[in-house]
Formats: structure tokens, sequence, C-alpha cells
């Protein structure tokens, strides 16, 4: 696991290593933990800790309140056990039409930003750990999946509201495991994206 230091800018890190109870603390100098909702179940995967979500139970965890940031960087592992419908896997903001996330539709892998942003044409599988990397950097979405950058798309940001979350509190609920779901208050470089994915490949499939 890399650890909060390793990498500059990292304003959310939620290891998912409590292993009971109904909160996630953040070990980044922010100190936003996350409530969990709907019980999830906890147990032992990727990079030690994981979440495990069912959709149908509207199960999710989020901070009180969204991390304002100009430019940023989401990442975080996930599988999903099945890619039907909207599943969010990571969110900083409650409105479509504001902050950013990951999502994936019907077996495509979208990302957000201010509601622009769209498809990314990438194909999700189920029951496969991926990691998803989401930058920003005042003028572009950039995405890697795996640590390999895969397209960029030029769109404007709205400051986010409301939270940050993991597994859609929007309502567009996850099926699947969550696992070392990161907030960084930059564009991550190439290199920093390949570090924070090098920690957990190998993993394979659930």
């Amino acid at each position: 696991m890399i650890m909060q230091s390793a990498i500059p800018g990292n304003v959310g890190w939620w290891p998912i290593n409590e292993g009971s109870g109904s909160t996630l603390v953040d070990y980044s100098p922010s100190g936003k933990n996350m409530t969990i909702s709907g019980s999830p179940v906890w147990t032992n995967g990727l990079l030690g800790g994981e979440l495990l979500f069912t959709a149908a139970s509207s199960q999710y965890a989020a901070t009180a309140t969204a991390l304002v940031l100009t430019n940023y960087t989401l990442s975080v592992w996930a599988y999903h056990s099945n890619t039907t419908g909207n599943q969010v896997e990571i969110n900083d903001g409650n409105s479509s039409a504001s902050g950013m996330l990951t999502y994936c539709g019907g077996g495509t892998l979208y990302a957000q930003n201010s509601g622009s942003g769209g498809t990314t044409g990438l194909i999700i599988s189920a029951g496969v750990w991926y990691h998803i990397c989401v930058t920003y950097n005042g003028t572009a979405i950039n995405v890697y999946t795996n640590g390999v950058y895969a397209q960029t798309k030029t769109t404007s940001l709205t400051a986010p509201s409301g939270y940050e979350s993991i597994a859609g509190a929007q309502g567009s609920y996850f099926s699947g495991g969550i696992s070392d779901p990161r907030i960084y208050n930059r564009a991550l470089g190439t290199n920093e994206i390949w570090l924070l994915y090098g920690a957990g490949r190998g993993c394979g499939t659930q």
C-alpha cells in the first residue's frame, strides 16, 4: 500500500482497514471521515481492506461535506459484481451538475466533471479488479485504467457541493468491492498514477 505522504497533495484517503463499524477514517490531513450506510460487508481483500456493496440495498459511504477543488485526482480500486445500470465508484460532490465522479454504465466506464465528459468507451467486466484514476488539470479530464492512460476530454469545472462518497451515494448505487479510495488536490502525473496502480496489481478476479 502507498502511504499518504508518498505522493504529495493527498486530501482524502480511506484505507478501509477498520474491519467493522460504521466509520471509514480519512488518513489524509483533511480528516474527512466517511459514514457507512446500509451495512455493506467488511472483508480482507485487495490492499488489505475492502467493503462489499450491494446496489439493491442502497449501501454506500459518504462524508458530511465535499472538498472544493479546482484541480483533482480521483483514484479507486473497484470490481463490479455485475454491470447492470449506472454504478458510481467514487465521487466528490452529490450533484450531476457539479463535482466529479466515475461510474460504470451498462458495462462501460464513464468519467464526468460538472455533468460533462461522458463515456470513455472503456469496457468494464464483472468480477475483475480495476484501478480507476481520473484527473482534472483545469481544462481537461484525463482517464487512466490499470495505470495506463486511456483518454482526454476537455471540460470546465463547477465547484463540488454535498459530499465525497464511494459506491454511489447520489442514488446510482454500486454492486461489488471497493478498496483504497483516494482524492488529491492536483492532477497526478503518469508515474504517480502507475505507482498507485502498482501497489495492487496482480490481484486478479474476485
